[in-house]
């Protein structure tokens, strides 16, 4: 950024027409366009700090609000920027958990359905077998599932 050059005043004309000196030197001028172009420069980069600061306001807003809803912290609580960076940590750990879990689920609806599909089908065996052995097999079959779905039994 270039800055508003300043002379240091030696002689000066009044508005009267006299000749001022001055010795070593006078007060301090700049360029009118200069300072005006500075001034402009300061303007536009003080609408972008409010821009910055509003949209960092924001972020900071949704990020409390998503914390809120994850139950990790008190609804209205004051976050300033380290504890935004850390509830948002703890965020991500929560969200990588839930996908862990959400993965453990579906793997165990797979299996149940497995299990039902493989029931389904003895159960149409069953079907066609005498009624002394069906016995024998139901409790047999039964045995067996229980084991799969409950490993410590």
């Amino acid at each position: 950024m270039t800055e508003v050059h300043r002379y240091k005043v030696v002689k000066m004309l009044s508005e009267g027409g006299n000749r001022i000196s001055y010795d070593p030197h006078g007060p301090e001028v700049v360029v009118a366009e200069a300072l005006d172009a500075a001034l402009a420069r300061e303007a536009v980069l003080q609408q972008r700090l409010a821009t910055a600061e509003h949209q960092r306001e924001q972020l900071a807003q949704a990020i409390a609000d998503a914390t809120h809803k994850a139950g990790i912290v008190a609804a209205g609580a004051a976050l300033d920027g380290p504890t935004l960076l850390m509830v948002l940590s703890d965020l991500a750990e929560c969200h990588l958990a839930t996908q862990q879990r959400l993965s453990e689920a579906d793997q165990r609806i797979a299996e149940l359905r497995h299990v039902g599909l493989e029931l389904s089908g003895t159960m149409a065996e069953y079907r066609q077998m005498p009624c002394k052995s069906l016995q024998d097999r139901m409790f047999a079959t039964y045995d067996r599932y229980v084991k799969r779905l409950n490993p410590a039994l």
